[in-house]
Order: C-alpha cells, then structure tokens, then sequence
C-alpha cells in the first residue's frame, strides 16, 4: 500500500507537469484544447515506454522520463522561427501543418542523440569532471526551474501558496506532531512521506473546483495574462465529455514528417543543451537516491536511451514534445526518502496504462497550473542543494574552489538574465543579426544557465592548478575499485548478464 502512494505522487507530478508543458507549447503551435488532451495522452504513453527502457538498459537510475524545458526552448524557437518568416510574408502558423515539420526535426534529432550515446562521447567528457565542474551545473538546473514554477504560483497565489505551505507542513512537520502526541491510532500519520505531495495536489484541486464553481475566481475568467488557467477548472467543457474512452495515439496523425534545415539546427542544439543537463542530472538523482557515482558506461547507455525513447514519440500523436529525464524527480526523492527503481517503473506502468484512457488526458488539461508551479517550488529546491551536498567530497574552504563556484553560478544566471528573450513569440529578442536562425539557436543557447554554469565551470577546474584531494577527485571518482564493487554492479550493470554475455567488447557502455 505504502509503495501505492509512492508511485502515485510521481504519477500526479508527472500529470501536473505534462499539463503544464501542454498548456503552454500547443496553443502557441495554433492547437485547441482537444488537442491539448490529446497531447497529455500521447506523452503518458511514451513517456511510460521510455521510462521503462530507461530503467531497465538505459543509466538504470531511478529518474521519470517526460517532457523538458530545453525541448520546450526548442519547440518555442522553432515556433519563433516561423512566426518571423510569417511576419515577412510567409504562411500563418497551423496545428496540423507546423507538427509534422516539428516531429521531422525531433527524430533527426533523436537519431543524433542515440549515435552519440552508442560512440560514448558524453561518457568520455563525464571522466574530466569533478565534484567542482558539476556542482554549478545542478545548481542551475534546480534554480532555473525554480524561478519557472514561482511565476506560476504569483498568477495564482490563493491555490499556488496553498499547496506549497500543505506540501511543506505533511512532509517536515506533521510527523513530528505525531510523535509527540503518542496515540497510536494516528501512527499511519507518521508515513507522511508516502503522500506529502498527493494529498495536497487532491485537495487544493477540489478547493480550485469549488472557488471556480462558486465564483470566487470570476476574476480571472477573462485575465488578460492567462491567469484563468494558473487557478480556474472550468476551462473548455466540451474537452472531457468528447474524449474518448480508450485513446490509440496515431503514427504521423498529420502525414508523414517534413524536414527542414532550420528546425532541425534548433531542435539539435536543444537537444544538445537537454543532454548537458543529464550530465548533471545522472550525478545527481544516484547522489539524491544514494547509489555510486554513475561511470561512462551509465551515462553513455542514459544518453543513447533517451535519444531513442525520443525517436519513438516522434512518430506517434500530437505532442511535439521532447520526451527525456524529468528534473522534479530528484525533488520527489529527496522529499520521499524512497530512491527505488522499482517505484519508477510501476509508475511508467501506470502512466502507460492512464495514456490509452483519453479520458485521462481531458481530466488533466483541466488541473489548475498554480497547482504542479507550488508543488515544483518545494521539490526544485532539493535539486539545488544535492547540487551543494555534492561538494563537500572536495575542499570547500579552498579559496579555489570557492571562486570557480561562485564565477560559474553568477555568470552562468547574469548572462541569461542579460538576455532573456521575451515570452511574446513575435518579439525577435535581444541579438537581431540578419539571420532569424542565427538569432534563435543563440537565444537557446544563453537563455538555459546550465549550459554556461558547465562550461565555466569546466574550463577553470581543468585550468587552475588544483590537487586532486582538493578537487574532491580522488573520493569521486576510483574507476577501478566502483566497478567492482557489488554495489555498484546492481545499480548500473544491466539485467541478465546481458552486457558480460552480448556486449563485453563494448567497454565503453
């Protein structure tokens, strides 16, 4: 039963985030709300599949696989792309005829990410880094997505604050309440790990219905900035009462996928950013989960996987989404305490399953996004402090390490804030060289601080004279002594001897 529960708040984070990804991507591609639920539906379904190949010969670390904001960057590029060339005369923006130029993209994409994980490029660049070069990267990670889901909990404060002060109380505090006051017929109380993010999610949902029904949030049904769906359920009713009951996503439901040579530079450079993030996000979902440091076999299988996972949801639905590592996860861990694997692929089991139920899909475009934005607020944050714990194997009085930190972490958020392209798709951002393309693949670029926090990062740990025992090198990373621990062949090698038996030239995976 405690193991339900478990798998039921990675289930309804993964719910509130599909929903949030799809609220704000498909109106932008000129989609309606059907195609909104149709949408969510698409990626339960591969997001499930892909989770389970991910687990079971992909990094093997316990970690959701679903939509991403680098891929969201990408997308929105893409649409920023066109929405110039419209502006130039060019044709205006269609839900069925943008997609298939998307998904093109996307499986070239995805076909480029699997042959670099198979050649074990980001497994070689794993064995440079140290506890130093990555910590800043996980930072920025977890702040990033902080910043996001704050923005969501302002549109909203009444159901966004709501849920993050429940969060937080059933998770730190209403166990010790329990404790002390020593009646056993509250003991099941004390497990308020197992639900400390699904009981709030159910009740402020209900609250939301209520206040929606009885008007209190009249005031936001016509909000100018979209409030209306941050805190109103009401939304398109038509939506769940057309859903159909069982949903089979459709191979190219708009015709076969088109190739263009600017998507395709945009979605690659995407996907290239997506892949920087996991260098960071494998480091630290094992460190949150408490398993050995991932080598460059797990990262480099992680890697291929999610390219391939990606490659299967190209062909199907409505979506137009990356499908890869899902960051809350790390949150969810850290606040559970439950890093098992186990938990992971019964939940892509259950996502998989309420991915064929369309009524599902319209259920969930109706759940209020201030909801899934107070939930991220309490689960990014952990993201950002494993990033910290990770340092504490190197020497953090050193005035070395004390700089290349606090260098890769402010200048990595400065130039972002520096040039932050503007939410309005028609403004062309802060660079306006001649060439659109040129403009947008820079702002994907600058506008995701992980990838400069890695760089920076990088390239002063591996130039600024440092010992090993400084750089925390000598305790991360024993090649040798890992590989043979017992430990560590549980979590990484893969299931039934298939490396030793079909794949042992293969060193590097």
């Amino acid at each position: 039963l405690e193991t339900s529960f478990y798998c039921l708040q990675h289930l309804v984070t993964f719910m509130g985030i599909c929903t949030l990804m799809s609220k704000i991507i498909v109106p932008n591609m000129g989609g309606t709300s059907k195609d909104i639920a149709s949408a969510i539906s698409t990626q339960f379904i591969f997001s499930g599949v892909s989770t389970l190949l991910q687990t079971i010969v992909g990094s093997r670390l316990p970690m959701l696989q679903g939509p991403s904001y680098s891929y969201a960057l990408g997308v929105l590029g893409v649409l920023l792309y066109h929405k110039s060339q419209e502006v130039a005369g060019g044709p205006p923006l269609v839900y069925g005829n943008i997609l298939p130029e998307i998904q093109g993209a996307f499986l070239v994409a995805a076909a480029c990410q699997v042959l670099v994980g198979l050649l074990g490029c980001f497994g070689l660049l794993a064995r440079f880094l140290s506890p130093i070069s990555l910590s800043p990267t996980i930072i920025a990670i977890g702040i990033i997505s902080y910043a996001s889901a704050l923005e969501g909990v302002i549109e909203c404060p009444e159901i966004g604050v709501g849920q993050i002060l429940l969060v937080i109380f059933i998770s730190q505090y209403l166990k010790h309440f329990v404790k002390k006051s020593g009646n056993s017929r509250l003991g099941w109380l004390s497990f308020s790990d197992a639900y400390s993010i699904l009981v709030p999610t159910i009740l402020m949902w209900l609250i939301s219905v209520a206040m929606t029904e009885s008007g209190v949030f009249d005031a936001y049904r016509n909000s100018a900035n979209g409030a209306s769906m941050f805190c109103r359920t009401d939304g398109d009713t038509t939506v769940l009462t057309e859903a159909k009951w069982f949903y089979i996503p459709s191979f190219f439901e708009f015709g076969g996928p088109t190739f263009s040579v600017p998507s395709i530079v945009i979605i690659l450079t995407a996907t290239l950013t997506s892949s920087i993030e996991s260098l960071g996000c494998f480091n630290a979902v094992a460190r949150v989960a408490g398993a050995p440091v991932p080598e460059r076999g797990a990262i480099n299988r992680g890697i291929g996987m999610e390219g391939f996972g990606q490659l299967l949801s190209s062909c199907f639905g409505s979506g137009g989404f990356g499908i890869v590592r899902m960051d809350c996860t790390i949150g969810i861990i850290g606040i559970t305490k439950v890093g098992s694997r186990r938990v992971i692929q019964v939940t892509a089991c259950l996502m998989i399953v309420c991915g064929f139920i369309g009524k599902v899909g319209a259920i969930c475009s109706r759940m209020p996004l201030a909801i899934i934005c107070g939930t991220l607020c309490c689960t990014c944050g952990i993201i950002s402090a494993v990033g910290i714990s990770i340092c504490q194997v190197a020497k953090l009085n050193s005035p070395r390490n004390l700089f290349i930190l606090g260098f890769a972490i402010f200048n990595g958020f400065s130039v972002q804030r520096h040039f932050k392209i503007s939410a309005n798709l028609g403004e062309p951002g802060v660079i306006r060289t001649p060439s659109t393309l040129f403009n947008v693949v820079f702002h994907i670029f600058v506008f995701n601080p992980v990838v400069f926090s890695l760089v920076l990062s990088f390239l002063l740990d591996t130039t600024i004279p440092g010992k090993r025992e400084e750089r925390g090198i000598h305790i991360w990373r024993s090649p040798k002594l890992q590989k043979e621990s017992t430990r560590y062949q549980d979590v990484y090698h893969l299931p039934w001897g298939i490396g030793r038996k079909y794949f042992a030239w293969a060193f590097w995976l």
